[in-house]
């Protein structure tokens, strides 16, 4: 285990434990509530809990931003996958731990879901820049009424923007292994393990011609 585990460990455990204390936290706070009997209508409940809660009702009235939505949930739950794939080599100082997903030269599947990856991030970093630009641009009417003044504008802002720099970062990822490539760094950093890149392969060019410099 080098260096760099134990750091990625160090700041794995901080996180977890951050995460922990939040969520007892929220914990704490709904166990505030009365106990409610709401066992009755049991399918009515459950289809009214898919349409709001999971499904964003109310954004059906409006569908380019339930469209813009739809790309950001759909695009944060399966990119959440190459996320354990990170968690993974970050632990345990592998290279793209998946990849064995690519059973054969005519099933490549790891290629497949790596590509659907960065096309869902890429929507989801449209999306978040036409949220901010209605928001802070546009000044859409129902974004801007004095009741979302402060705290909730500001937190709105620092969502979208933290999630324009996760998706920005998982871009960087993976050009930088398209270019270490380049050098012949080593075989874990062959295509033929990184996957296909549709998205970040544009970025490569971006990136410092020195190998130090791109593997660090």
């Amino acid at each position: 285990m080098g260096l760099s585990n134990i750091i990625f460990l160090i700041l794995l455990v901080g996180a977890t434990l951050l995460f922990v204390i939040n969520v007892r936290k929220v914990r704490r706070n709904i166990l505030l509530g009365r106990d409610v009997d709401r066992s009755d209508r049991k399918g009515e409940r459950w289809k009214i809990m898919t349409l709001v809660a999971l499904g964003q009702k109310k954004m059906f009235a409006r569908p380019l931003p339930a469209l813009l939505h739809l790309f950001v949930y759909v695009g944060f739950v399966l990119i959440n996958i190459e996320v354990l794939e990170m968690f993974i080599d970050g632990t345990f100082g592998t290279h793209r731990a998946l990849s064995f997903l690519n059973f054969s030269d005519n099933f490549r599947l790891y290629d497949w879901m790596i590509g659907s990856f960065e096309i869902l991030a890429f929507l989801v970093t449209f999306g978040c820049i036409v949220f901010l630009l209605r928001r802070n641009v546009v000044h859409v009417k129902r974004l801007v009424m004095k009741e979302l003044n402060g705290w909730p504008k500001m937190d709105a802002n620092i969502i979208l923007i933290s999630e324009i720099l996760i998706m920005g970062s998982l871009f960087f990822m993976n050009a930088a292994d398209q270019s270490l490539s380049t050098f012949g760094y080593s075989a874990a950093f062959t295509l033929d393990h990184a996957g296909w890149f549709p998205i970040s392969k544009y970025l490569v060019p971006l990136l410092p011609d020195d190998l130090g410099t791109v593997a660090f």
